[in-house]
């Protein structure tokens, strides 16, 4: 029978603009919570996973920088180009695979020392698409109109949903612009642009037995994803 896949330990922060801290102070300190949230160290890690983008980090090949702070000095290390979500299957996949026992998950974006809508446009069709821009905004926008036009919804839902959301998180609500950035959407109802790094430690049904985790296992049950076309004319924006 293959090995399941759980989550034992994890930890997310985020900075305003964080300034005053390096790239790898924030990795570090978040990491060195995740394993001290799951009772181990680093020395019980068997591999290491890393979700990131060198062009948000601004640098070719940022893992050799960022990869010593993320516990993966003389560690089984991998990187995935993309985000922590499929930092966090490759994980799981490795663990079910029955090579690893504990995997160490980290990803990260400092999005105050880059500008990720020049990023976004940068991976566009040169030719037809980049210099259109349907990036975000404008393209959360879009499936916005046509989400409240296919369910016959009130537009100011989204005004009424990111409202529920900061409450549920515990945040400010911020003040109310009414003007539009990308139509039905506005200011308020986009997420913030935060500094961030989230770890998580990926532990195999063999570990759980064996060890003594302090927090209960969240099982990962089942995994999927799907890639759709890369031209955005032949996507459905439902």
């Amino acid at each position: 029978m293959a090995p399941s896949a759980a989550i034992v330990g994890a930890s997310a922060r985020t900075w305003e603009a964080c300034r005053d801290k390096r790239l790898e102070e924030m990795i570090f300190e978040t990491t060195a919570q995740a394993l001290a949230q799951a009772g181990i160290t680093r020395r019980d890690v068997d591999n290491v996973v890393l979700a990131a983008s060198d062009e948000l980090d601004g640098r070719s090949i940022s893992s050799m920088l960022t990869a010593m702070p993320a516990g993966a000095v003389l560690k089984d290390e991998v990187k995935v180009t993309d985000s922590g979500l499929h930092g966090l299957m490759l994980a799981s996949m490795r663990i079910m695979s029955g090579l690893y026992d504990v995997s160490l998950v980290v990803s990260w974006s400092k999005v105050s020392e880059c500008q990720p809508d020049q990023v976004w446009r940068g991976a566009l069709d040169p030719f037809f698409s980049r210099d259109i821009g349907v990036i975000d905004p404008i393209a959360a926008g879009i499936q916005a109109t046509r989400y409240a036009s296919d369910f016959h919804l009130d537009p100011d839902v989204f005004d009424r949903v990111a409202v529920k959301q900061r409450e549920r998180a515990g945040k400010e609500q911020p003040d109310q612009d009414r003007d539009f950035v990308a139509y039905p959407l506005r200011a308020s109802d986009y997420a913030p642009w935060v500094d961030g790094v989230a770890a998580v430690v990926v532990a195999s049904s063999s570990a759980v037995a064996n060890r003594r985790f302090p927090t209960k296992p969240l099982w990962i049950r089942g995994l999927g994803w799907n890639t759709g076309s890369y031209h955005q004319s032949e996507r459905g924006w439902g």
